[in-house]
């Protein structure tokens, strides 16, 4: 399996309340259609410890049989859809992408 994590930040003159609804609600329904995928979770943020100030809207994993599957999905208008529907809630300029290993501890 190959993942890769997402993170994602607010877009300046959204609420992260807005944007988290959008991300949870219409836009994950891109997810579920991009070609490949075999898992998409969606960890998003509830704040920081102790309440301090947070710009995150947390962390999109998704899931493919591999680096090549992965690649070929990023070419697909169905990859192009959903990242024109990101814009629209997310600060694409600050987004960070990269793969994964998993190692678990306990």
């Amino acid at each position: 399996m190959y993942e890769v994590f997402i993170v994602l930040r607010e877009k300046p003159g959204k609420s992260s309340e807005d944007s988290i609804a959008h991300w949870a609600g219409p836009h994950a329904e891109f997810g579920k259609k991009l070609p490949g995928i075999r898992k998409y979770t969606q960890y998003r943020s509830i704040g920081e410890p102790g309440g301090g100030a947070n710009t995150y809207l947390g962390i999109a994993a998704l899931t493919f049989d591999s680096e090549q599957a992965f690649l070929e999905m990023t070419q697909s208008p169905e990859f192009a859809e959903t990242l024109e529907d990101t814009k629209q809630w997310a600060d694409v300029d600050q987004l960070a992408m990269f793969a994964v290993d998993t190692a678990r501890y306990v």
